[in-house]
This record gives structure tokens, C-alpha cells and sequence, in this order.
């Protein structure tokens, strides 16, 4: 439907003042600018929520063995970022060793020797 000035029904009369056209041309652009964010907010929002509906849950837990050196006495573990950390002495000798839980591989060694102390931090 046409308007009455003739044109194709626009807001942006020839009749009106320049700077009120130039204000309607700004509007319009911004009204246009927000939908283009509006439809991207939209689109991360989705994408988001699919990714994370086929991210794999979380391991329920495990069961595995662990084999120790013979005659290794455990003397303090620890769990950090899903790696298990012993300290053991056998025969007299301290080491600790890190072990992948899930597969029970060892995955480092470290042998502690007698007399060798870290620095000391107090003053």
C-alpha cells in the first residue's frame, strides 16, 4: 500500500525537516544493529546449550589395582587432577610415586635421599 506522498509507505517523508530524517535513518539502523545482536545472542545461546547436552557426563568411578614395589609400606597419598600420589618407604628408602588411577599405570618416580632437605623458608 502506497503512502500518500507517494512512496512505499517508509517513515521517511520528503515533507519532513532533514534532521528529523536524518534522526529516523539513525533509528533505523539501531533497531537493526539490535536485531542482528538479538538473532547472534541467540544462535551462541543454542550452539551453548547443544554442546554442552552431547558433552560426555562424567566418569562414575573406577576400579583398578595398583601394584606397590614388594614390601613398600605407603607412608601418605594424595588425589590432585585425577592422579594418585604415594609416598612410600622400603627398606629404609623413601620415594614417591604417581600413578594414573583408571589404568594404574605408573606415570613418574621420584627416590627421596637420606640427608638431602629443601631450603628453608623462614627468616
Amino acid at each position: 500500500m502506497n503512502s500518500p506522498d507517494g512512496g512505499d509507505g517508509g517513515v521517511v517523508r520528503s515533507d519532513m525537516p532533514p534532521s528529523m530524517q536524518q534522526n529516523v535513518t539513525i533509528l533505523k539502523a539501531v533497531v537493526i544493529g539490535l536485531g542482528v545482536l538479538i538473532v547472534a545472542a541467540v544462535l551462541v545461546l543454542v550452539f551453548t546449550l547443544i554442546s554442552r547436552m552431547n558433552a560426555r557426563p562424567p566418569a562414575a568411578g573406577f576400579s583398578t589395582q595398583i601394584t606397590l614395589p614388594a614390601g613398600a609400606q605407603v607412608l601418605e597419598s594424595h588425589w590432585d587432577q585425577g592422579k594418585l600420589t604415594l609416598r612410600m618407604n622400603q627398606a629404609g628408602q623413601e620415594f614417591i610415586r604417581q600413578y594414573d588411577p583408571a589404568t594404574g599405570a605408573e606415570l613418574s618416580s621420584l627416590v627421596l635421599k637420606p640427608g638431602i632437605r629443601p631450603p628453608d623458608t623462614a627468616p
